[in-house]
């Protein structure tokens, strides 16, 4: 399994509840019709998590939310890319995101997710050691 997580920004003068509603109810939907999406994640960002034993990271700007797409491959993902479904999908960044950046990973699932749809999630961004 290929994995992209898409740390996204909100466009000015949006504020966040307008980039949620952008989000959720105009750019999502737009997913559908895309053939070779195994999953599609929307992370709205609810609360700063910081602190423990390590230092903290800076992130700026301010992440309004994190996106996760799943495809069977790197392959599979990159060849969506081309269709008329997906360039429609990924055009409406433009209305709604100010800056965004991605992380793509193979995925390893530990725990299955096994909590009800409207659940929490921690997510760390970790840096590696040079």
């Amino acid at each position: 399994m290929f994995k992209i997580m898409g740390l996204q920004v909100r466009k000015d003068p949006l504020d966040h509840a307008g980039f949620m509603a952008h989000w959720k109810n105009v750019h999502a939907p737009l997913s559908a019709g895309v053939v070779g999406v195994r999953g599609y994640t929307l992370n709205e960002i609810v609360a700063d998590c910081r602190g423990g034993a390590l230092p903290c990271m800076a992130i700026d700007p301010a992440i309004d939310g994190i996106a996760e797409l799943w495809f069977d491959s790197r392959e599979a993902m990159q060849a969506l890319t081309q269709t008329p479904q997906a360039k429609r999908w990924f055009s409406d960044g433009v209305n709604y995101l100010g800056a965004r950046t991605g992380i793509a990973a193979t995925e390893s699932s530990v725990q299955p997710v096994a909590v009800p749809r409207r659940h929490y999630k921690l997510i760390r961004l970790l840096v590696r050691q040079s």
